[in-house]
């Protein structure tokens, strides 16, 4: 395999936003008044806020529309804006620049909203690495539908063999799985993920670079 591009998700894999959110989903429902059993809630995680209102709106006890819903969400928290910085995942900025050093190709593919992306990369000075950013927004099914990764791919003239795809979640593996792409996912335990379909785990960004010297040693010999 000789890789062109890493793909990189963006929430639990740049930043750790995963435990914020589900905090935040779950403060703002018990504010609410509404009570979804756990295990719904953990459902929530790593997919994108349509499949998260999917899920609260058969609990909620007054008819409310998705951009109602989140306008009230983005007002409760307004005085408590995310601080990216603070929750920027180690090692990630040095991965960043060794695949640049190297002439990979990067891009990212966040379920994320694309002002929440815009705030993510630039609070964390890391906007530049990536020469496309695409949202989840931007489509008609997000993860783990393949067509953002597809996207990817057809805006940067690869062919799905050429990327490396980094992910975490169930919903994110499957959707880089189904546009025929090598998927790392990054190791997570807090979560009830499934990342069998994953073509291998790591639990440093540095296992990254390890797999890719290797890649290129094996294309050499």
């Amino acid at each position: 395999m000789t890789f062109k591009a890493v793909i990189f998700d963006m929430d639990g894999v740049i930043v750790d936003t995963e435990p914020l959110q589900f905090a935040r989903q779950k403060e703002y429902l018990q504010h609410l008044g509404i009570t979804i059993p756990e295990e719904t809630l953990m459902k929530m995680v790593g997919g994108n806020k349509k499949m998260a209102f999917q899920i609260i709106s058969t609990y909620c006890k007054e008819e409310i529309s998705f951009k109602e819903y989140y306008k009230r969400f983005g007002a409760y928290y307004a005085d408590r804006p995310i601080d990216f910085t603070e929750i920027l995942n180690d090692g990630i900025v040095e991965i960043l620049e060794w695949l640049k050093s190297q002439g990979y190709r990067l891009a990212l593919a966040s379920s994320g909203a694309p002002e929440k992306i815009e705030a993510a990369l630039t609070q964390c000075q890391i906007k530049d690495y990536f020469e496309l950013i695409l949202s989840g927004d931007m489509f008609k099914a997000s993860k783990p539908h393949p067509e953002i990764y597809q996207t990817v791919a057809k805006k940067m003239c690869l062919t799905p063999e050429e990327c490396l795809v980094i992910e975490d979640s169930n919903y994110g593996i499957e959707s880089a799985t189904r546009a025929g792409m090598y998927t790392l996912a990054k190791r997570e335990e807090r979560f009830p993920f499934s990342q069998e379909q994953a073509d291998g785990l790591f639990d440093s960004f540095s296992d990254i670079q390890d797999f890719l010297e290797k890649q290129e040693l094996k294309a050499a010999n």
